[in-house]
C-alpha cells in the first residue's frame, strides 16, 4: 500500500513561529520542524549515547537535496548527513554540526572524511 502525499494539508505544521522555524537551505529559506534531541540507546552491556538533530520538512521545498548540504539554524551551521523522504510530502533531514561551531558534549560531527567525537578524531582505519 502506497502512501498518498497530503502537501496540501501540511501547510499548517510549517508556518514560522507555530511549530516550524525559518532555515537557511539550498541558498534560500524555508519553514522546517526542528528537533535536536539526546538519545540513550541500549546496547546490552554498553550503553550508547549521542544527540540528533533532525529537520522536518516539506518535500516539496527541498529538490534536489544531497549529503553533504550545508544548513544553517539559527546560525549554528549543519550538513545533511541522511535524507528520509517517508512518501507522503514529508521529508526527515538528520543533520551534523560542522566544525566551524562548538561541539557540545557526545556529539558526532562530520567534515569531509574526518569524524570526530566531541572534539577529538575518531577516524579509525
Amino acid at each position: 500500500m502506497s502512501q498518498i502525499p497530503i502537501s496540501e494539508d501540511l501547510d499548517a505544521f510549517f508556518v514560522d513561529g507555530e511549530f516550524a522555524q525559518d532555515v537557511e537551505l539550498l541558498g534560500g529559506i524555508i519553514s522546517a520542524i526542528v528537533t535536536d534531541y539526546y538519545q540513550d540507546l541500549d546496547a546490552g552491556t554498553v550503553g550508547i549515547e549521542g544527540a540528533e538533530v533532525l529537520l522536518i520538512c516539506k518535500t516539496i521545498d527541498i529538490p534536489g537535496i544531497e549529503h553533504g548540504t550545508p544548513v544553517n539554524i539559527d546560525g549554528e551551521n549543519f550538513i545533511v548527513v541522511n535524507v528520509r523522504p517517508d512518501n507522503s510530502g514529508v521529508t526527515r533531514l538528520q543533520l551534523a554540526r560542522t566544525f566551524n561551531d562548538p561541539i557540545p558534549p557526545g556529539v558526532v560531527t562530520y567534515n569531509g572524511d574526518e569524524i570526530t567525537y566531541n572534539g577529538d578524531d575518531v577516524n579509525y582505519g
